[in-house]
């Protein structure tokens, strides 16, 4: 497996999607930090995905695990630890352990050839002089399979420290003290699920951008976007057409347009085709194997200013889906938290190697609202999860590391759909 590290790029990722910054390397400056931005903006989240390039991070002090024991009376009377875990959006994206084997290597078949039949059309073969079959019954048919490995691995860990005395001089009795320990062991894991977080975001801005591209294949070949501009075709026959992006979100004609426009493009996935994918192989999509996530602000639209007796997932016949609230970031610059430009918005630095397909030069992107994939083509799994530790007995502590592997695929042989609102 070929160990990519992703720390530097998770903590950018975190930082636009929470507002939290981190102090990291200053890549054009060695030995110098730079704050990570907390609004949208350019973020190399090509990285992350299954189909390149080694990420050079970094690394960053340690936290302030210590100053909060040290803070701490001799005698707590009381203790309500905070230990509410955290699950966070686009799940979707996230598959079990043991699917992993049917994720690292992945075969497509096409569709073999189809020939006329001589068994029922002798005579008239004959008739017409023919009656050698040699070329048929000797041919060769190879299978079309398209297959593909994917064996990145992005490790990341979330390190905590335990002093021993302070903990047990700081509780009345081991309630109190497993009260704490369990608050301790939740920050690690919403910390992990945070980590992961990003980079399910960062999958999700890689499949937008891919579908909003043209996509130059592995096999040299290129195809055009296969994303949908709710807009435009609402457009083209609406009496009043729309002219911005928050317009459309308080038009009910064209939130009912652009959930029938949904709901169709949903429904062709299910036939064999190439035009949802990157054209190398057609493929179809089982209803039960679609995935659609839609943007909270848009999800609400449809909600609130569609009538509540129209807008019914099963009378719309839109299938289930998940909302998120930000595909990047909740913050532009200059602008106000969750606003339309910030949620619905992507950008990706740009990338010299091309790693996506998509081109060389930064991406960005506004109005999108919904994501639709074949779950084959964004997949996220926890390969490995363990913890180590080591007691340090100069300073009678424990440290304890939380690690998790992941493998994050991106496979563009299977549908990928982005819907934007673009006048």
């Amino acid at each position: 497996m070929n160990m990519i590290n992703a720390e530097d790029l998770v903590k950018s990722a975190i930082s636009e999607m929470t507002g939290i910054t981190f102090e990291i390397p200053d890549p054009d400056n060695p030995g110098q930090t730079i704050t990570t931005p907390a609004v949208l903006a350019d973020l190399s989240s090509y990285n992350i995905v299954d189909i390149g390039k080694l990420i050079v991070g970094g690394t960053v002090p340690t936290g302030t695990t210590e100053s909060f024991f040290k803070a701490m009376i001799s005698v707590v009377g009381r203790i309500d630890a905070e230990n509410r875990l955290y699950s966070g959006d686009l799940n979707v994206f996230m598959i079990r352990d043991f699917e992993w084997g049917g994720f690292l290597e992945r075969m497509y078949f096409g569709i073999g050839d189809v020939l006329d039949d001589p068994k029922y059309n002798l005579m008239r073969n004959y008739a017409g002089g023919k009656t050698d079959y040699a070329a048929e019954d000797l041919g060769f048919y190879p299978a079309p399979v398209k297959a593909a490995i994917f064996d990145e691995g992005k490790p990341l860990v979330t390190p905590i420290s335990k002093p021993m005395d302070q903990i047990k001089e700081a509780f009345r009795g081991p309630e109190q003290m497993a009260s704490f320990i369990a608050g301790i062991s939740a920050l690690v894991e919403n910390t992990l699920t945070v980590a992961i977080q990003s980079v399910r975001h960062m999958m999700a801005q890689n499949a937008i951008a891919i579908s909003m591209s043209t996509l130059t294949t592995q096999e040299g070949t290129t195809r055009p976007a296969t994303a949908v501009n709710l807009a435009t075709l609402f457009n083209a026959n609406a009496a009043t057409p729309i002219t911005t992006a928050d317009e459309a979100l308080t038009r009910e004609d064209f939130l009912i347009f652009a959930l029938q426009t949904i709901a169709e493009v949903r429904d062709n996935l299910t036939t064999f085709n190439t035009a949802f994918n990157d054209g190398t192989v057609p493929v179809f999509t089982d209803y039960d194997d679609s995935r659609l996530v839609l943007l909270n602000k848009f999800d609400k639209a449809c909600r609130f200013m569609v009538k509540a007796n129209t807008f019914n997932r099963e009378d719309l016949a839109i299938g289930d889906y998940s909302t998120t609230t930000a595909w990047q970031a909740f913050m532009a610059t200059g602008g106000t938290a969750f606003d339309f430009d910030a949620v619905g918005g992507v950008k990706i630095a740009a990338d010299s190697t091309n790693k996506l397909g998509i081109g060389t030069s930064a991406f960005s992107a506004s109005g999108v609202v919904g994501l639709l994939f074949d779950r084959r083509a964004l997949a996220i799994c926890p390969y490995k999860r363990q913890v180590t530790g080591k007691y340090v007995a100069i300073g009678d502590y424990y440290n304890e590391f939380h690690r998790v592997l992941l493998n994050c695929i991106l496979d563009t042989r299977a549908p990928i759909v982005a819907f934007y609102i673009a006048p």
